[in-house]
């Protein structure tokens, strides 16, 4: 992850942007996903400031990647007093800030240190680092406990999931810069997963809250994505939830293969395989965190895509065209037989 300061995050002005090939996305998720966070947005805004209604306005939209610039309105509400209307105390800008940094919390699931100087909070561990105000920090659990905003931003996820031509969704705190806050298309399932168990309320909120209706908390765990290379020892050359066996960096592994173009090419007689032949491949690793050693220890493994197969024998690499005209490239040498 990079560095992000969430205090330079305004509600006067942000932008939510949906990646994807121009003219595909629907409209219908761009209504659906942005009413979702929506929701959101105005959920957190009434642990902010409860003293102000607000209103989530479009400033304008960009063409291609659809990038949709919003501000916040507030307006405070009237308090009623025996001699008149007290005015409303000034509303805290940090409403935007909260949301990027739940969505940052849904990506990574980390025990990460917290550093208070002032009214500068930093966050970090080994895939974050974070800086927030103070003031979004004191309101960071109660946010996090609450059931409609995981609601609104599930919602969102669940109509972007639906719509295949949306790659990613981002979260950009200033308009003339990259996104800060990002979720890719092969992380949604991920997102909506944990978006199922909203963390456990601080003991103020706890007052308030029926402890009958609170989920429980999942395990601690998580999906590191990496892009690897796996030696093949045992193969399950038809489709079904068997595991192949591999050696990846001297470890023997199982893991099962999801990836249909694959099976589609060996399914053609595009490609054979043999034992020692090797698959450059993204591979899903499944940790839980030990608590009392304080480390993350692999679980069970999956193979998401398979990008390109490696001959052991003659090390040719053969590629697998996934986002092309769906044609797999034929094999570039005399195919050998098969298991």
């Amino acid at each position: 992850m990079d560095k992000i300061d969430f205090r330079r995050f305004s509600d006067n002005g942000f932008a939510l942007r949906l990646d994807g090939p121009p003219g595909f996305i629907s409209v219908d998720t761009l209504s659906e996903s942005t009413l979702g966070l929506t929701k959101a947005i105005k959920e957190i805004n009434k642990l902010v400031n409860p003293e102000y209604a607000l209103e989530v306005y479009v400033g304008s939209v960009s063409p291609g990647s659809i990038t949709i610039n919003l501000k916040l309105k507030k307006a405070a509400l009237a308090i009623g007093l025996l001699g008149g209307v007290a005015l409303a105390p000034l509303s805290k800008d940090i409403v935007v800030a909260l949301l990027s940094n739940y969505l940052y919390d849904k990506l990574t699931e980390e025990p990460c240190l917290v550093d208070i100087r002032g009214n500068r909070v930093r966050i970090k561990g080994d895939n974050c680092d974070i800086t927030i105000s103070k003031d979004t920090y004191d309101m960071k659990q109660e946010v996090d406990a609450n059931v409609k905003v995981a609601d609104g931003v599930k919602r969102s996820i669940q109509a972007l999931k639906k719509d295949h031509a949306v790659e990613s969704i981002a979260v950009i705190g200033d308009g003339n810069k990259p996104p800060t806050v990002k979720i890719p298309r092969h992380k949604f399932d991920y997102v909506e997963h944990r978006l199922n168990y909203p963390f456990i309320p601080s003991p103020r909120l706890m007052e308030t809250v029926d402890r009958s209706i609170l989920p429980t908390p999942p395990p601690q765990t998580r999906t590191i994505i990496k892009r690897v290379n796996l030696i093949i020892i045992k193969a399950v050359l038809k489709r079904s939830k068997r595991k192949w066996q591999f050696n990846w960096n001297g470890l023997t592994i199982s893991a099962e293969i999801s990836d249909q173009e694959f099976f589609d090419s060996l399914e053609k007689r595009d490609i054979a395989l043999h034992q020692g032949d090797g698959l450059d491949a993204e591979l899903a690793i499944i940790q839980r965190y030990l608590q009392p050693a304080r480390v993350w220890e692999n679980t069970s493994y999956a193979v998401n895509r398979v990008y390109a197969v490696t001959l052991g024998e003659h090390q040719t690499k053969m590629e697998f065209n996934h986002y092309g005209d769906g044609h797999t490239p034929k094999p570039q040498h005399s195919p050998r037989p098969d298991y």
